[in-house]
C-alpha cells in the first residue's frame, strides 16, 4: 500500500436472498474490496473473486473506471471511484508490516552487532591465503627443493618441452588410438615385461576397472588391500558404488603388511592389490624376500595380483632389480605417467592381452577414451627418455638429503634411510606457522620448500612429502639442511 492511503476495516449488512449477514468490508482511499458469502460462495464486487477462507484472492484491475457492478440486493456499488483490486490493501498491509518488522531488526543488528567466533589460527590462515598466493609465489622461485621442479607444472615450460619433440609429420590421435598413443603403450608394456598396454586418463578409473575384470573372473566381490590405499583414502569408495566390489582392508595403518597379515584371511578374495612404493608410509617398500612370499601366497590359492605402481619409476635402485622383473610378480600393472615421469596426466594398465582388451571396453563405460590424447603422451616419452634413467641418482641424493636433515631437532625423516627417491618429513611445529615460514623463505630466499603441511595424529607434529628429483639436484645438500633449519627456526 502506497504512503497516504488509509485503511479501515468495517462490519456491514449485506442482503441476499437468503437473508442478511454481517460481512466485513476493507476500505481505503484508493482501493476497497468487500468479502461476503454469495452464490457458489463467492461475492464480487469490482471486478474481482474472493475465496471464502480469505486465502486465494484473484485480482483483477478494472483499470481505475468506477465499479458499476451490481451490489447483493441489486443495488448498484457507487461508494466511489476506483482501482477494484480485491485484498490489495490487506495483502499490502500485511507486506508492510513485514518490512517494518525486518527493518527493525536490522537496526537492531547494526547498534549490536555480533562478531563471528573465529579462532586466531583461522584468521592467520584467511589472512595469509588473502594476501599470498601460495602458487603465484611457488612461480616465481628460481629453485625448489623437490621434484621435478617447475618444468613439469608451469604451462609454458611444459608446451615449450612438447614443441621440441613434434614435427610436421608427428602423428596425432584419435579416441586413443594411432601411432603415437600406440608407440608409447608399446613401449612401457615392455619395459614391465607385459603382453600389452593401455592408456587411462586416470589411475582412479584404470585400478578399478582392473579389480572389475578379476572379480568378474572369479565370480567374486571381494578385493583385498592394506588400509591406508588410494582406493579406499582417496576415491569415496568408487569400486563399491561404481562395481559393487567390497574392499578387505588388511593390516595396520601405520605399517606395510606382512605375510601374517594374509595368512589371517578368512575368507575367498578375487584380487589382492599391493602398492610399491606405499606413499602414505613415506615412499615405504617391503624386502624382496617378504614381497616375493606375499605373491606367492595369492597363487596358492588362485589369487590375483594387481600392483598399484604409480610410482614404480622408484623402486629398482633400491631392490636392485628391473622394472620387468618387479612387475612378473603381478599379474597387471598400473603405472603414473605424471608422477616422477613429469607428464600433465595420464597413466597406463599393463597385463595379459586379453584382460587389457577387456579393459578397453571398461574404458568407454567409464567415459574415459578421451578424443585426444597426444600432450600427455609426447611429455610421457620424454620423461622415460630423460628422468627415468636418473632414478639411481634421485636415490643417492635422497639418502644424502636424510642424512643431513635427521641430524636437525624436532624433524624426523620417515623411513631413514630412505628407500625410494621419496620420503616424508615430521616437524614439531604449528601447521600455519610453519606455512607461513615457508612462505617467508620462498619470498626472501626464491627457494620453494613447500606449504603444504599435512596434519597427524599428534596435534604438534606435521607432515611434509618431498620427492626427489632434479630441481633437488640444483641445490648443494648443506644449504638445503640450513633452509630446514631456518624453517625451524621461524616457526619455532
Amino acid at each position: 500500500m502506497s504512503s497516504g492511503s488509509t485503511l479501515s476495516i468495517r462490519w456491514t449488512r449485506a442482503a441476499s436472498t437468503a437473508g442478511s449477514s454481517l460481512v466485513p468490508v476493507w476500505r481505503s482511499d484508493r482501493c476497497r474490496t468487500r468479502v461476503g458469502t454469495g452464490e457458489a460462495g463467492y461475492t464480487s464486487y469490482g471486478g474481482g473473486r474472493v475465496d471464502r477462507d480469505l486465502r486465494r484472492p484473484l485480482p483483477r484491475c478494472t483499470g481505475g473506471r468506477r465499479s458499476a457492478q451490481a451490489a447483493p440486493g441489486g443495488a448498484a456499488d457507487d461508494r466511489g471511484a476506483g482501482c477494484a483490486r480485491p485484498l490489495a490493501a490487506p495483502l499490502r498491509l500485511a507486506q508492510g508490516l513485514r518490512h517494518r518488522r525486518l527493518r527493525r531488526r536490522h537496526l537492531r543488528s547494526r547498534l549490536h552487532p555480533r562478531r563471528p567466533r573465529v579462532r586466531p589460527l583461522a584468521q592467520g590462515l584467511a589472512r595469509s591465503l588473502a594476501v599470498r598466493d601460495a602458487d603465484a609465489l611457488a612461480a616465481s622461485c628460481r629453485l625448489s627443493v623437490s621434484g621435478l621442479g617447475r618444468q613439469t607444472r608451469d604451462p609454458s615450460s611444459v608446451l615449450a618441452h612438447l614443441a621440441e619433440r613434434v614435427s610436421e609429420r608427428t602423428p596425432s590421435d584419435r579416441y586413443g588410438g594411432g601411432e603415437l598413443v600406440e608407440r608409447l603403450e608399446r613401449r612401457v608394456a615392455e619395459l614391465l615385461g607385459k603382453n600389452a598396454a593401455l592408456f587411462f586418463p586416470t589411475g582412479t578409473m584404470a585400478q578399478q576397472i582392473a579389480l572389475r575384470i578379476w572379480a568378474d573372473r572369479a565370480r567374486l566381490s571381494t578385493v583385498a588391500f592394506h588400509a591406508r590405499c588410494h582406493l579406499e583414502r582417496h576415491e569415496h569408495k568408487g569400486y563399491e558404488e561404481l562395481h559393487g566390489l567390497r574392499g578387505l582392508l588388511l593390516g595396520a595403518p601405520d605399517r606395510l603388511l606382512t605375510l601374517d597379515d594374509l595368512e589371517a584371511i578368512a575368507e575367498p578374495v578375487a584380487a589382492l592389490l599391493l602398492e610399491l612404493p606405499q606413499r602414505e608410509l613415506g615412499g615405504r617398500l617391503p624386502e624382496w624376500d617378504e614381497l616375493v612370499a606375499q605373491t606367492e601366497w595369492a597363487r596358492r590359492r588362485d589369487v590375483a595380483l594387481h600392483l598399484d605402481g604409480a610410482r614404480l619409476w622408484l623402486c629398482p635402485p633400491y631392490y636392485g632389480r628391473g622394472l620387468d622383473e618387479i612387475a612378473a610378480l603381478f599379474d597387471t600393472v598400473y603405472v603414473s605417467l605424471y608422477k616422477d615421469l613429469g607428464a600433465p596426466g595420464g597413466c597406463l594398465l599393463a597385463g595379459p592381452a586379453d584382460v587389457i582388451d577387456e579393459a578397453r571396453v571398461w574404458r568407454i563405460r567409464h567415459g574415459g577414451r578421451v578424443f585426444s590424447v597426444w600432450p600427455y603422451v609426447l611429455a610421457a616419452e620424454r620423461g622415460l627418455d630423460e628422468v627415468l634413467p636418473r632414478m639411481v641418482e634421485y636415490f643417492g641424493r635422497a639418502r644424502e638429503l636424510a642424512a643431513g636433515l635427521a641430524a636437525l631437532d624436532d624433524l624426523d625423516v620417515v623411513p631413514d634411510p630412505p628407500q625410494t627417491p621419496f620420503l616424508h618429513l615430521y616437524l614439531r611445529r604449528n601447521g600455519e606457522k610453519l606455512r607461513e615460514a615457508a612462505l617467508d623463505i620462498a619470498e626472501e630466499r626464491g627457494v620453494w620448500l613447500g606449504e603444504r603441511f599435512a596434519v597427524t595424529p599428534l596435534p604438534a607434529v606435521h607432515m611434509l612429502e618431498l620427492p626427489i628429483g632434479a630441481s633437488t639436484l640444483e641445490l648443494p645438500v648443506a644449504e638445503i639442511v640450513a633452509l630446514f633449519g631456518e624453517l625451524l627456526e621461524r616457526s619455532a
